[in-house]
């Protein structure tokens, strides 16, 4: 919630293994916003948004797999929902977690909100943030959406990779055996003998 304009990620539950999850996106606002973006991501980019079910306010303005924007005209103080069925990938690891990422935006306002979808694989459990975990000492961690867009965008203290040196190459080192004594100019022979001296 940032001031003027709230917006407030569920999904509904129960939650059930290998089933789309629904999801629903509440906004509201204290005064008339025309043209109001709302925008639904998801992580990791193999979760699938579905198709609506049901007819929903406003109009899409962007959609592919993961991620789908809508344009919408809000009244103040009436709250506006949508809904839409996530698709998600079975779980690679033991405990997979899910990230859905909601924003409704103007080019003055923004409010943000999440929600993390665990997966247990070995006994086919479904956890949402900040319900308990009984490999966990307390509930999930959740954090800020701001702050976590702004750690997932903070530069590294270095901004392009790191040059590394190729590994040095071995030089000559000097021999510790004497060449010959050079010979007296006079007993050059010419031409000069096809293999060097030894």
């Amino acid at each position: 919630m940032q001031g003027e304009l709230c917006i407030q990620v569920r999904a509904k539950e129960p939650v059930h293994f290998d089933e789309p999850v629904t999801i629903m996106i509440t906004v509201t606002s204290e005064k008339d916003i025309a043209g109001l973006v709302v925008s639904l991501t998801t992580w990791p980019k193999s979760i699938v948004v579905q198709d609506a079910f049901k007819a929903e306010p406003g109009k899409v303005s962007w959609k592919d797999q993961g991620k789908i924007d809508w344009r919408v005209d809000i009244k103040a103080n009436q709250t506006v929902t949508f809904t839409r069925s996530l698709k998600l990938p079975p779980p690679t690891i033991d405990l997979a977690h899910y990230d859905i990422f909601v924003r409704a935006s103007t080019p003055q306002l923004s409010a943000d909100d999440s929600l993390v979808i665990y997966l247990n694989r070995e006994d086919k459990q479904v956890y949402l943030s900040g319900t308990s975990i009984p490999i966990t000492p307390g509930s999930l961690p959740t954090m800020d959406p701001v702050h976590l867009a702004t750690l997932y965008a903070m530069p590294t203290a270095t901004s392009w990779p790191t040059w590394t040196p190729p590994p040095p190459t071995v030089t000559p080192s000097p021999s510790t055996t004497p060449y010959p004594a050079p010979e007296e100019s006079s007993s050059l022979s010419y031409p000069p003998p096809a293999m060097p001296y030894p």
